[in-house]
């Protein structure tokens, strides 16, 4: 498989959130990889997702506007400055 990516991730064990719904609603989420331009995220329960969210990783405290780029089972790929 062709790596599209444009900068390489590197495997990680974070905890993150997504804030969504003007801020009212959140999800925790597990961090699996990170690179500067995105992220492989595990979630208990992806039906409740939205395509855009507020990115947390209080870990690295950081924070970034995100875009679900694509969805499997329990995991979502996505990419920040939605």
């Amino acid at each position: 498989m062709e790596e599209r990516r444009k900068a390489p991730r590197g495997r990680t064990y974070l905890a993150g959130r997504i804030v969504f719904n003007h801020k009212t609603s959140t999800t925790d989420c597990i961090v699996r990889n990170w690179s500067s331009e995105g992220a492989r995220i595990v979630f208990s329960d992806l039906s409740a997702i939205p395509d855009a969210f507020e990115f947390l990783v209080p870990g690295r405290g950081e924070r970034h506007e995100a875009q679900v780029v694509w969805r499997h089972a329990s995991e979502a790929g996505v990419r920040f400055g939605a």
